[in-house]
């Protein structure tokens, strides 16, 4: 015989906003404010780089200006 066996009840969505709202006050708590403050000054130091704005610059330019730019540099190579 097979009997319908029950499904766990999902969690409703307020329930998980819950939830995730504790686990992140209690890492929060874990970790502490010098910790998660070095960190972010170091995320914001990183994106604030040359590099990084420099990749920024990059993708937000427009491909076929590259692509002209680069067949006219080929060009005066040969």
């Amino acid at each position: 015989m097979f009997w319908k066996k029950k499904k766990p009840k999902k969690p409703s969505r307020k329930d998980i906003i819950k939830k995730a709202t504790q686990s992140m006050q209690q890492k929060r708590e874990e970790i502490g404010d010098e910790t998660l403050d070095s960190i972010r000054k170091a995320i914001m130091d990183k994106e604030n780089s040359a590099l990084a704005k420099a990749q920024k610059e990059i993708k937000n330019t427009d491909v076929d200006k590259v692509l002209d730019n680069l067949s006219v540099w080929l060009r005066d190579k040969e």
